[in-house]
Formats: structure tokens, C-alpha cells, sequence
């Protein structure tokens, strides 16, 4: 096998790990246990999408590198790792910018209007009454928060979000583009530039849906 999968692969693993140890350390009220995914969950104890698709890129982006790194030490170009493509530093910099703006806007709503922002609730003590919301709804922390309206009334956990769920299936689809590409070319893949402006396009569609006040 080329050494660029087993770096790649090596590296991969060690960052799956490394990532998996942090989630546990993660203490989240609504759970009763860690959990390994405790880093796609956000400070209102709920997963989010940013926090996944940030964390997934930086995950392939620099188990890539590392990859590069270590295959081509005793290689003729020692430096090709070096060369990340710009359309890379993109796609990063752009669920990066998501991240920062979304997080912004929900720590603006838990200021304003913190009393009406429904969290997860704590973990239910031995013959405790499920705890619940203002809609008389238990919430705890699931994965299908990432694509379900966070706000919204009787809708909030209930109602697919249609700008999330569309930004989610853009950005598992590019994730399998890339793994994909990165097979083939042993590297990091080349992805056209109008990708990156429909990533760019998804994520602005998904930052303005936060923005108005839903309940």
C-alpha cells in the first residue's frame, strides 16, 4: 500500500481518538454519562451543526496534511504538505466564520430573551418526574438536533429546519467528495471554486435563519 494511506490512515485514527478522549471529558447537565460526542454539543447542551462541520473539516483537512507530512519526510518533496489549496483554506474558513457569527447570535438571543430560549434539561435523578419545557416537552441533547429547529414555539424539536438540514446533506456529500478525491489523487483533492460558493451560499442561507427571533 502507498505510504500516504498508511500516514493518512495512521493519522486519521490517532485524530479519532484524540477527539473522541476530549467529547468524554466533556460534562454536559442534560446527560447522565459522557459521551464521546461531547464536542458537537454546544452551551445550550444541544448538538450543533457548526460544531460538526467544523470539527469534520479540521479533522480531514489536517489528518491530510499529517498524512502528507509523514509520507513524504523521506520523499523527494518534503514540503508538498505545505501546500494546502486554497479552496481548502476556504471551506475551513468559512465554517469557521459560520461558527463564530451563529454562536454570536444564539449567546445574543440567551442574553436578550434568555427566559423563552428552551435548553436540555438535566439528567432525571432515581423517581425524579421528567422535567419540562414551556410546551410540557422533556428535552435532552440528540443528534437530531443538528438538522431540527432550535426556536420556533411548538415547533422547536419537532420541525426539520430547512436551511440546517440542506447545509448538513451539502456538507456530508462534500465530505465523501473529498475522501473520495483524496484516494485518488493520493493528496489533497481539487475542488472547483463554484463549490466553494455553493458552501458559501448554504451557510449564509443558515446564519440568516438564525437571526430572527422565532418564538
Amino acid at each position: 500500500m502507498n505510504s500516504f494511506y498508511w500516514s493518512w490512515f495512521v493519522s486519521a485514527l490517532v485524530l479519532a481518538v484524540f477527539i473522541a478522549w476530549i467529547g468524554k471529558k466533556v460534562k454536559v447537565p442534560a446527560l447522565d454519562k459522557p459521551t464521546i460526542w461531547g464536542f458537537l454539543i454546544d452551551a445550550r447542551s444541544r448538538y450543533s451543526l457548526n460544531r460538526l462541520q467544523l470539527m469534520m473539516w479540521t479533522f480531514l483537512i489536517i489528518s491530510t496534511f499529517l498524512g502528507l507530512l509523514f509520507s513524504s519526510l523521506f520523499g523527494k518533496n518534503p514540503t508538498s504538505a505545505l501546500a494546502i489549496p486554497d479552496q481548502l483554506l476556504g471551506l475551513l474558513g468559512i465554517s469557521t466564520g459560520s461558527a463564530v457569527v451563529a454562536s454570536a447570535v444564539k449567546n445574543n438571543k440567551d442574553v436578550t430573551r434568555g427566559d423563552k430560549i428552551v435548553r436540555s434539561t438535566p439528567p432525571l435523578q432515581s423517581g425524579d418526574a421528567a422535567p419540562l419545557n414551556n410546551h410540557n416537552k422533556a428535552i435532552v441533547p440528540r443528534f437530531s438536533q443538528v438538522f431540527l429547529e432550535e426556536e420556533g414555539g411548538q415547533g422547536r424539536d419537532e420541525i426539520i429546519s430547512v436551511s440546517k438540514f440542506q447545509n448538513f446533506l451539502f456538507t456530508l456529500a462534500l465530505g465523501i467528495v473529498y475522501v473520495v478525491l483524496t484516494v485518488k489523487t493520493k493528496g489533497y483533492p481539487s475542488l472547483d471554486n463554484n463549490v466553494i460558493w455553493l458552501i458559501g451560499i448554504s451557510h449564509s442561507g443558515y446564519i440568516g435563519g438564525k437571526i430572527p427571533n422565532k418564538d
